[in-house]
Parts: structure tokens; sequence; C-alpha cells
């Protein structure tokens, strides 16, 4: 039994030699990124209500009333509101930007014409 064990230790530090080599030359090779953010909409207003949600869940879980099931309907309404309305918010002032942008052209267009 201690034979096997010895074994996997070699396996694991064999592994781990491989590992580190692998990640150190991928890092000279490829580089390093820092991961970003993929929700920028997503910021506290939309955190506390997302909480205010997941307690009112735990709530009405725990005690299936009818009050309990109405605050959790509206507190589960309340934070898929703000956070569509978070996460349209960029997509529209690109928008707006680019509206902007080519009525700008087009008037340009047509005072060269």
């Amino acid at each position: 039994m201690q034979h096997n064990n010895q074994n996997e230790e070699i396996s694991d530090t064999k592994w781990e030699n491989v590992k580190k080599v692998v990640t150190t030359i991928a890092r000279k090779v490829v580089g390093y990124e820092e991961r970003r953010r993929r929700n920028d909409w997503y910021d506290e207003e939309c955190q506390v209500k997302v909480e205010e949600r997941n307690k009112a869940q735990i709530k009405m879980l725990n005690r299936r009333m009818r009050l309990n099931i109405e605050n959790y309907k509206n507190k589960r309404r309340e934070a898929k509101k703000m956070c569509r309305a978070k996460k349209k918010e960029p997509k529209t002032i690109r928008c707006r930007k680019a509206w902007r942008k080519q009525i700008k052209e087009m008037k340009q267009e047509n005072s060269t014409q």
C-alpha cells in the first residue's frame, strides 16, 4: 500500500512540474491578461435589488404565505426591471451616438451638394 502511495506522490510531483513549465512558456509566448469584468452594467444598485429579492425568496420558501409570495414576486420584478434597464443602458447610448453620427454625415452630404 505504501508503494502505491509513493507512486501517486511521484506522479503528482511530475504533473506539477509539467504544469509549471507549460504555464510559464504560455505566459512568455502568449502573455497574460487580467480577466475583464463581463458585466459592466452590474453595479451596487443591481446587487442591492438582487439581495433583497434573494432574502424575500428565502422568506417565501420558509413560510409560504400569500403575503410572502407577493412580496417575493414584487422584489423579483423590481430586480429584473433594474438589471434589464442597466444592461440596456450602454446599448442605448451607443445607438444614440451612432444615430447622431449618421444624421451629421447626412447633413454634411446634403450641404456639399
